[in-house]
Order: structure tokens, then sequence, then C-alpha cells
């Protein structure tokens, strides 16, 4: 698992998110809001390969975007 930060979303109802590889191709993986965090959310990467990644978090209005970089 990592912990991916963000801030600056008006609202936590309604987020959705999407994982990308660096060609923007949708890749599966859990992702969880952490509610005891309102600022964070964790992603599961133990089954994912060396790459760059997108994380984009979206409350339907305002879009945050996190690049996770695995080795």
């Amino acid at each position: 698992m990592t912990r991916v930060r963000y801030v600056g979303l008006p609202t936590m109802k309604k987020v959705s998110f999407d994982l990308t590889d660096l060609n923007g191709l949708p890749v599966e993986a859990p992702v969880n809001l952490l509610e005891h965090a309102a600022d964070a959310i964790e992603v599961t990467i133990a089954n994912m390969q060396s790459g760059i990644f997108y994380l984009k978090i979206f409350d339907g209005t305002t879009a945050t975007i996190r690049r996770i970089i695995l080795q």
C-alpha cells in the first residue's frame, strides 16, 4: 500500500478516483478513501509493475492529479 496525500478539494462527497499508466490507459488497483484522514487515500500497489502512474482525484467540480512512481 501507498498513501497519497492531496489538498484543496472543497468536498469529500462523491469523490471518484482514476488510476492510469503513463500512456493514459486505466490501471486496475484498489483505491480507498481514508475515513480518518480527510486529505489522503491509499492505493494498493502490491500487484502493479514498475512504472509511472497518475492518480486523478475528482469531487465533481475540482480535480487533483498525483504522480506515483514505482521502481
